[in-house]
Order: C-alpha cells, then structure tokens, then sequence
C-alpha cells in the first residue's frame, strides 16, 4: 500500500529524455518496429549532441569506424530491454495514433511524447516491480517494519532512481527486475520441476541480453544445480535445462546481433580483460563511481547480507553474496571502467540484494537503534539527492573521480541553491532543464573534457 502510493506519486518525476547510452538501447525498438530494420543512423540524428558528434562528422556523415564489418551503424548495447520496453511503445504508437484523430499534432514517428513517456514510464514500472519484489522476499523473513524501511531507503540513497526516472532509456532498473523475477523463482519451494529449470535459465539469458553485468543473476540456477541431491545425473540434468532456457530468454539479442554483426556471439563491446590490474577497488570504493563510496547504503545492505541474514537464512546470503561477488567480478576483471554514470550503474541490477539486506539490517536494530535508523535513513536519502543532482546538474564530474572536498562544499553551498532553480525549471518547463544540461555536457566536450 505504502509502496503503491510512493511509486504513483513519483510518476511525475519520469523524465523521458534520451541521452546518451539510452540512444543505442532505444534505436533496437524504434528501428526494428518502426522501420523494420536495423540501420540505426536516422535513430541516431534524433540522439543528444554529445552522442550525435560522437557518430557524425561536422558534415552529418557516418564517422569511419563506427560501422559494423557487414555494413551496419555500431550498436553493441545490448537488446533485451527492447523487448521488455516493447508493451510501452506499443502503447505510445496507439495512443499517437489517437491523439492524430482528435488534433493533436503527434507524430507517429517513436519520438514523439506518447512514445517517449509510455516506454520511460515501462522502465519507472520495472525498477518499482523490482522493489515490490525485494519487498515480499524480506517480509517472508523479517518483522514487518524492516523490509518496508530497507525498500524505501535504498529506493531514495542507491543510484535506482536515477535510471528509474531520470535517465529511463538506460536498462538497468529493467535488469533490476529481471534479476528479483529470478530470486523469486529461485526462492520458490523446492524440488525444481523442468520447467522451473528452464524458466530461471530463460531469465538469465534475458539479464544477460540485457547488459553483460545483469548476467551474474545466472549464479542462482547454477549453484542450486550443483547443489541438487540426487548425484551427478540430477546436477547434469537441471545443468541441461538451465542450458535451454538461456537462448530462449537472450533470443533477441542472438537475433539482433547476428544481424548487425554477422554473429549471434559478437556483442560489439569493446572489452578488454583485465586480469592483472583489475579495478576491484576503484569500483567499489573509488572517488571515480565507486559503489560504495557514492551511495554508502549499499555498504550497509552487503554487511546486513553477511551478517544478519546469513544468521537467518543461510541459503539466500550464500546466493546474493555469489551474484554481488559476480557482478563485482564481471565489472572488475572484464567490463568497461565506469565513465559517465551517477554512482556505480552496473550494479543498480542488484536493487533486490540491496533491498534485502538494508532490511535485515533493520531488523536486527533494537530498542532505541531502530529509532536512530530513521533520521539516519533521511539524511542518506537527502544526501544522495543532492550528490545525483550535482552530478547532473555539472557541479562535479559526471567522469572519471570526483574531488570530495568540492563535493562536500557543493552539499551545502552551490547545490541547494542550484536545485532551488532546477526544481523550478523542471516544474515549468523541463525542456530548458534538459536543454542546460545538454549545453554544459556540449561545452566541457568541445573543451576537451570528460
């Protein structure tokens, strides 16, 4: 209830506005339903002027290199939130249809507002479905305070809201929410029957196609798998049936890059293995979008995973400590190093272990430490706004480390006072909010900066 009335009431915070990234992952749907093909570069034009300069020279051509070997524009981002995207646009496309038939000048072209706003308000749904979800797994365990607070709080202190409402065409609140449908298949009863096995790959493959870091929520099948009773014939078979599911949930994105690439296997990342200088640190602590160091409550929620719920339910702590551990790895060892990004965006995936753990944190308070919890819960919260708005806004670095003592100064200096004008401009007239933006993030680009 509680939940519901937040999530309806932060409807109208979902900002649908395209940048960066979000461009790729878009052009998959608008192309393959509008179009009927994938030859992105008239998706691109539509991009923001950072993305537009980084695909087209001065003379509106295609950049050498950013084409595909069979002559496709690159889009290595991945294409399974296309198809989790595809209800809402669909009903954007209908709801443009309607607005031609009663005046309105809507375009039916997939830019236009009713597109734009019903497949934004698809991904504010994901991320809060994927809270829902984190929700009722706590409640199965903990007082009933505890995983309403856990949920709140890392909705407001974790870098979720950002690309839940403010950057929506970026997937990974929908990856969140393919992740917590996986725990909760997984923390069904048991035994599996086939098709359980099956399903969970199916979800996996699908985190996977979504973006490469989501696939470490495929750590759940395969450990129960090797945990099944029975011997080596019952492991190989629940192995076997995970094995099926998974290029059925990754299906589009075998389909789509088979096609752009030549093969289904060939993401287009350009990706570099990192064993002998992996960036363990630096992701998790690091002044450049360390997970821990810019949204403290995930610190919080990992130690209630390792030391309250591991108490309590050893099989889930064992579970979401190995996904946290694969994704931590997968960043770490094999993905790209965070450039612009609010917090650590790769693991906005693991919204659900987040959830759960900042929970058993507060079910294991007591007496006046629970209330306690509360302002302190606040002030991660207020914190965390005002930090994602001075990344936004360009009071800080949006790449690469940030400067904490400007950071600290900004907190109760420059950003107040800037949010107080923002706050406006996003109330009356949210364009020119997004166009400023797009001005600053233009002229630290010409100048050279990140």
């Amino acid at each position: 209830m509680v939940l519901g009335l937040v999530f309806i009431v932060s409807i109208p915070t979902i900002t649908p506005y395209l940048r960066g990234d979000g461009n790729g992952y878009y052009a998959w749907l608008r192309s393959s339903v509008m179009d009927q093909d994938l030859k992105f570069a008239n998706e691109y034009s539509h991009g923001d002027p950072v993305f537009r300069r980084f695909f087209f020279d001065d003379s509106g051509h295609i950049r050498p290199g950013r084409r595909t070997p069979n002559g496709y524009v690159n889009n290595h981002w991945g294409v399974g939130v296309a198809a989790l995207w595809a209800p809402f646009f669909l009903v954007g496309h209908a709801g443009a249809e309607a607005g031609r038939l009663v005046g309105l000048h809507w375009r039916t072209d997939g830019y236009s507002i009713p597109y734009r706003w019903a497949t934004a308000f698809g991904t504010a749904l994901y991320g809060f479905l994927a809270l829902l979800i984190a929700y009722h797994l706590a409640r199965r365990r903990l007082t009933q305070a505890a995983p309403l607070f856990g949920t709140l709080v890392v909705w407001g202190a974790s870098s979720l809201f950002v690309y839940q409402y403010l950057l929506p065409f970026w997937p990974f609140a929908a990856a969140a929410f393919v992740g917590a449908a996986l725990l909760w298949a997984w923390d069904g009863p048991r035994p599996f029957s086939a098709w359980r096995w099956v399903g969970m790959g199916a979800l996996a493959g699908l985190c996977g196609a979504i973006h490469p870091s989501a696939a470490a929520w495929g750590v759940l099948p395969v450990i129960s798998a090797f945990g099944e009773p029975g011997g080596t014939r019952s492991k190989l078979r629940a192995l076997v049936l995970v094995g099926i599911g998974v290029p059925i949930g990754a299906a589009p994105q075998l389909a789509g890059k088979a096609i752009v690439y030549g093969s289904p296997f060939r993401s287009g990342y350009d990706m570099k293995f990192m064993w002998a200088h992996p960036q363990l640190v630096r992701n998790l602590f690091g002044a450049a979008h360390g997970v821990f160091s810019w949204t403290p409550i995930t610190l919080v929620a990992i130690a209630g995973i390792a030391w309250v719920l591991w108490g309590r339910d050893r099989r889930l702590a064992v579970g979401l400590l190995s996904v946290f551990a694969a994704m931590v790895v997968i960043i770490s060892f094999f993905q790209s190093y965070e450039q612009s990004s609010y917090g650590n965006r790769f693991l906005v995936s693991f919204t659900p272990g987040f959830v759960i753990g900042a929970a058993s944190v507060y079910d294991a308070l007591r007496g006046r430490w629970r209330s306690v919890a509360v302002p302190v819960a606040v002030l991660f919260v207020v914190w965390n706004v005002m930090f994602a708005f001075q990344w936004a806004w360009g009071l800080t670095s949006k790449q690469g480390a940030v400067h904490w003592e400007t950071v600290v100064s900004n907190q109760f200096t420059r950003a107040p006072r800037e949010f107080a004008k923002a706050a406006r401009l996003f109330v009356t007239n949210r364009g020119a909010l997004i166009h400023h933006v797009q001005q600053v993030d233009l002229e630290r680009h010409r100048a050279g900066q990140p």
